[in-house]
């Protein structure tokens, strides 16, 4: 039980949990999550068991993303019965991505971080990011206003889904946000993958090795060296251990950029 609990806990901290108290009793708890207001528990998990089987789900109550776990694959299952299914929940988030318009290139956001918003839409004064699954279909929609804050539609899957800039080929760049994700392409017109958060990455990384077994990986991790917890380098570093790629630090790759 110790190596299952310890994993799950492991993708808790990778996604920005404090302080979890992690236990198979199918209670659903809550936590802090790096980057909230201070004092605030946004964040939910829940671990179960049968005895001969671990499986679990977390997210956060205030942008609305939601993973579910199994120690069976380490990764992506089904969200729980509980929770609304992708069928249901993809008319919303379809709807609200068809009325977006192509994004204006003044928009305080893509200013601010230099970026030409390419793969975006615009509904009001919010940018919209859409996430796909690895069969190209609408899972999650990310929101990001002027001042740069980001929360997720209500019904968005974002486990496993992935925004991708450019197409396929043999190398492909694996990051969390958007600007980062932009400024990779901008620069250098390779394929990039946008995974909307560190908890993703894994997720991710392995939708996309099942399909390419031979595509060149390179993470650019998020490195969160002055928080106690380097939640993008520890995610990243666990992603090439499963899937294999190289670490790569944005900071060393953006020479006096605007990422994040």
């Amino acid at each position: 039980m110790q190596t299952s609990t310890s994993s799950f806990e492991f993708n808790l901290v990778a996604a920005g949990f404090k302080s979890v108290d992690v236990q198979p009793d199918s209670k659903i708890k809550r936590s802090y999550i790096k980057g909230d207001r201070r004092g605030t528990k946004n964040g939910w998990y829940v671990l179960n068991t049968n005895l001969s089987h671990f499986w679990g789900g977390y997210g956060s109550h205030k942008t609305g993303e939601r993973h579910s776990w199994s120690a069976l694959h380490d990764g992506v299952l089904s969200l729980p019965r509980s929770e609304p299914s992708q069928k249901r929940a993809m008319p919303s988030i379809e709807a609200i991505w068809g009325k977006g318009i192509i994004p204006d290139p003044k928009h305080q956001y893509l200013v601010t971080k230099r970026v030409d918003g390419k793969g975006l839409r615009q509904l009001n004064r919010q940018l919209l990011v859409p996430y796909r699954n690895i069969d190209g279909i609408l899972a999650a929609v990310g929101t990001i206003k002027p001042d740069g804050k980001k929360r997720f539609l209500p019904g968005s899957i974002l486990s496993g889904s992935f925004m991708l800039l450019g197409e396929i080929s043999d190398r492909v760049y694996i990051c969390e946000g958007y600007a980062t994700g932009a400024s990779i392409y901008q620069a250098l017109q390779t394929t990039t993958v946008i995974c909307g958060s560190a908890g993703n990455l894994v997720p991710v990384a392995n939708q996309i090795r099942q399909k390419f077994s031979r595509l060149e990986m390179i993470f650019m991790a998020d490195d969160d060296q002055d928080s106690e917890i380097n939640h993008g380098v520890i995610a990243a570093e666990k992603a090439t251990g499963l899937v294999g790629g190289i670490v790569v630090s944005p900071s060393d790759f953006f020479v006096g950029g605007v990422h994040e």
